[in-house]
């Protein structure tokens, strides 16, 4: 474990941990692909360090994986909902705070090990999933 994050109280991290959960959440900043630590740490009133402090002990993943994991989770709501049909599968992703296609695609498909697409047919009451 790095030093930082070992340098923390568990009340301090928590405290932290809580409060960047909130703004994540409630504000939705996932979404927002200007979206950082340093950000966040900023609204909070600590370091940047801290925030990925508070991750790690809490998470055991870093802050990037976090927000991406965030964003995934948004995206496949989105790729089901009626609501967002006739957005396209990348229209889906850039609005979940992804600054390009790319990096989207490539985040879905580590995470699922399928397409956004595939995600989206597989999902289809067409195709009775």
């Amino acid at each position: 474990m790095k030093a930082y994050v070992t340098r923390q109280s568990q009340t301090q991290t928590a405290r932290i941990y809580v409060q960047l959960l909130s703004l994540l959440s409630v504000e939705k900043l996932y979404l927002d692909p200007n979206t950082t630590a340093a950000l966040l740490a900023q609204k909070i009133g600590c370091e940047p360090r801290n925030i990925s402090a508070a991750v790690q002990a809490s998470t055991g993943a870093n802050f990037p994986t976090l927000i991406n994991s965030m964003r995934l989770r948004e995206v496949c709501k989105r790729l089901t909902s009626p609501r967002y049909a006739d957005m396209t599968v990348e229209d889906i992703g850039l609005s979940c705070g992804y600054k390009s296609r790319q990096a989207f695609y490539t985040a879905f498909h580590r995470l699922y090990d399928c397409t956004p697409k595939e995600w989206r047919e597989a999902a289809s009451p067409r195709r009775g999933c």
